[in-house]
């Protein structure tokens, strides 16, 4: 809202965020609100006498009132129970009516007002609600954000290097409730004190509360224009101890992993895509393999691919042949080149003598999705039957890339897909001894 005070006037230019409804019985007596109700994101006024009305939307509720019967009792109880959330305000020609007095107090409303249409006087009223409704939409806001940080994640809040609040999750992990011992361990380990100091992001292993190692990843958010940091800590995998294992984590863990990042990024604003490698012939190599010789062609795939990609970017195994991992704090058009550079180096570094796949690769923006909208697009990439026709090429990119040992028709297929995934133009050439002959 913005509004000016001239001496001891309140002049109200507008309310950009407030919702009001007006609720009066047979005549509306307050005129000055109804000639102002251009400054509200909206405004709707009712005749109570006219039967039933919808105030869901409003933030607030001025009720006028001339007469007390029956009717009119039953209908103002009725309008405050089922809004008792919102701020009401009731309007009356008696301030001082023990009736409407008793009732305001039992359910603990704002103070009668007299019913006069002095423009100051219903200029006032209006600032004291608006204040109070942004008071109720921060603390909103911040019990949501608490939620988020204590539900999803462990979480730490810097100032500089100084750490001034940690979560339940973070005491958890660190086995203490005090903050100043936690302050302590994270100065203490020069791996974590560098990242803050550095404001890097970086995979650490550590050992949680039940004597177990993992993988962490941490994740800095720095909060622009100020000196504030969180520090996120999300499990990525287990650590065993051998060198055979790859480290993977399966569909569950992934997308227990893609919440914790989404809820962080719902307060920092990251950009953030999903990156998909596909073995698309892979059902074709079962069937002409044995099952051991494709189990070490995965084997040795995966292990490829985690040495191509970034280290801190946990890899999940969505199936067998399909496999994500996310990409966060870069560009669409950044994530793209390092695909492309991936892809070629999988098609081109030869994995494995015996057995040839095809591979598909894929990157989706999902910075403005939901976890459901991630989950389905994800399930329709792995069994090609995703409708890129949803997204635009600044948001979905795929590549098809085929070594010789592919047959023409195949690549044909397998081209063509690529071109509508990625929505690219065609052209049909009519070729006659040399000479390109445009039919069309």
């Amino acid at each position: 809202m913005l509004y000016y005070i001239i001496g001891k006037r309140f002049v109200i230019k507008e309310f950009k965020n407030i919702n009001l409804s007006h609720l009066y019985f047979t005549k509306l007596r307050l005129g000055h609100l109804f000639n102002t109700k251009n400054k509200f994101a909206s405004y709707k006024s009712f005749d109570l006498n006219k039967g039933a009305t919808d105030i869901s939307f409003a933030d607030i509720v001025f009720i006028e009132i001339i007469k007390l019967n029956k009717s009119s009792v039953e209908t103002l109880n009725d309008i405050v129970k089922k809004n008792s959330s919102k701020e009401i305000y009731i309007f009356c020609e008696d301030v001082e009516n023990k009736f409407l007095l008793k009732f305001a107090l039992h359910f603990s409303l704002n103070k009668l007002n007299f019913l006069n249409d002095n423009k100051d006087d219903v200029e006032k009223i209006l600032l004291d609600a608006f204040k109070k409704v942004e008071i109720k939409k921060d603390e909103k806001t911040q019990i949501e954000i608490s939620r988020k940080i204590n539900s999803f994640f462990a979480l730490m809040m810097f100032h500089k290097q100084d750490l001034v609040f940690a979560n339940e999750k973070i005491k958890n992990l660190f086995n203490t409730k005090k903050l100043s011992e936690i302050a302590s361990i994270v100065k203490n380990s020069e791996e974590i004190y560098t990242l803050i100091t550095q404001n890097k992001n970086k995979n650490i292993v550590m050992e949680n509360s039940d004597g177990e190692e993992w993988s962490y990843g941490f994740y800095l958010n720095i909060f622009k224009n100020s000196n504030d940091k969180l520090l996120t800590i999300i499990p990525e995998y287990k650590v065993k101890n051998t060198e055979a294992f790859l480290s993977t984590i399966n569909r569950f863990q992934f997308i227990e992993n893609l919440k914790d990042r989404l809820a962080q990024n719902s307060i920092g604003q990251i950009p953030m895509s999903i990156v998909c490698i596909n073995i698309s012939n892979y059902q074709k190599l079962l069937e002409s393999s044995s099952s051991m010789i494709i189990h070490n062609f995965v084997k040795k795939f995966i292990e490829k691919l985690c040495s191509y990609k970034d280290s801190y970017e946990g890899l999940s195994q969505w199936n067998p042949h399909f496999f994500i991992f996310i990409i966060e704090r870069d560009s669409f058009e950044n994530v793209k080149q390092q695909l492309d550079s991936i892809h070629q180096k999988l098609i081109y570094n030869e994995i494995d003598d015996i057995v040839s796949p095809i591979i598909t690769s894929s990157a989706l923006n999902v910075e403005k999705l939901n976890i459901n909208d991630i989950i389905d697009s994800i399930e329709e990439i792995c069994s090609h039957d995703f409708n890129c026709r949803k997204f635009n090429s600044s948001d979905y990119f795929e590549i098809n890339h085929f070594n010789d040992y592919v047959e023409e028709n195949e690549q044909i297929y397998h081209y063509f897909q690529s071109c509508l995934a990625n929505q690219t133009s065609l052209k049909l050439l009519n070729i006659y001894k040399g000479l390109c002959i445009n039919t069309a």
